[in-house]
């Protein structure tokens, strides 16, 4: 039987007190080996500088190191060049520049790449989330006992089209590859390195967060989810295309396949381990 994920009544609004956290030596947190932030941005200049500082001033209070690895996937507007100004003041703050446009899933596989520690939290740069939300991941960091901690989304605030077009969209993918996830495609997300790079993850573009849970599920991680408040996009403009839906249904036929094939892999080691262990019995 696949793993099921851990489904909790927190939100974002759980109360905790980081700086105990990390002020207690006897405990041995995720946060004091060191934190990734990746954040994919494309076309977010009235977005990214305010959420950079947002960013720096949070976990100025509660990690003693961390990084931002800000991955800039091709913007025709001030990105770039606003990132490459913030990693000039930050000295954590790094940049990833796509000349041309790679793609969700290629930006945040390289900014995986790029990051220096073990403990990898990923957000999208439109500011539809408050960084404060992490507050709720903060538990979860103290115990072994999770591989990944997901968001879902309280109150979206998205157009009715965009959220019944998710609705059908989750529903859909809970069906294909028998999750139980609340929200595939929150983009607050947080897990181990390790973890993430067990998973061969091959996917480039939008279908990233289906790839990765599917595979997490296969792989039986223990995965928790947690309610955090969605806010309305105040700047700038969403880089979702509905033109795009048949290039996705294309891409989902390709992903099918390749969950198999993992599928598949799995379920040959698990027989291999399985026998292995019947033959140093007898």
């Amino acid at each position: 039987m696949l793993a099921q994920p851990v489904a909790l009544s927190c939100t974002a609004e759980t109360k905790t007190d980081p700086i105990i956290l990390m002020n207690d030596k006897n405990k041995s947190t995720a946060l004091n080996c060191g934190l990734s932030i990746i954040l994919p941005a494309l076309n977010e200049e009235d977005n990214l500088k305010p959420f950079v500082e947002e960013i720096v001033d949070y976990f100025d209070g509660i990690c003693e190191k961390y990084e931002v690895i800000v991955v800039n996937d091709g913007s025709t507007d001030n990105t770039g060049e606003l990132a490459r100004t913030l990693s000039i003041r930050y000295n954590n703050i790094t940049v990833v520049h796509h000349s041309e446009r790679q793609g969700y899933g290629t930006s945040l596989k390289d900014g995986f790449h790029a990051s220096r520690y073990d403990t990898i939290f990923f957000t999208d740069a439109d500011r539809q989330f408050k960084i404060k939300s992490f507050d709720a991941f903060l538990p979860f960091l103290e115990t072994k006992d999770v591989d990944m901690v997901i968001g879902y989304r309280i109150g979206r605030q998205d157009t009715i089209l965009r959220k019944c077009c998710a609705w059908v969209f989750n529903i859909l993918m809970r069906s294909l590859f028998s999750m139980s996830y609340k929200d595939i495609n929150c983009a607050f997300k947080i897990f181990n390195k390790e973890a993430f790079e067990c998973l061969d993850i091959k996917t480039v573009d939008s279908l990233f967060n289906v790839e990765l849970l599917a595979k997490a599920t296969l792989k039986r991680l223990h995965i928790a989810q947690v309610g955090i408040k969605h806010y309305p996009r105040l700047q700038g403009k969403s880089s979702v295309a509905y033109r795009s839906i048949p290039l996705i249904v294309k891409q989902l036929f390709s992903l099918y396949r390749e969950i198999n094939s993992f599928r598949k892999k799995i379920l040959h080691k698990r027989y291999a381990s399985t026998t292995i262990h019947k033959h140093s019995i007898t």
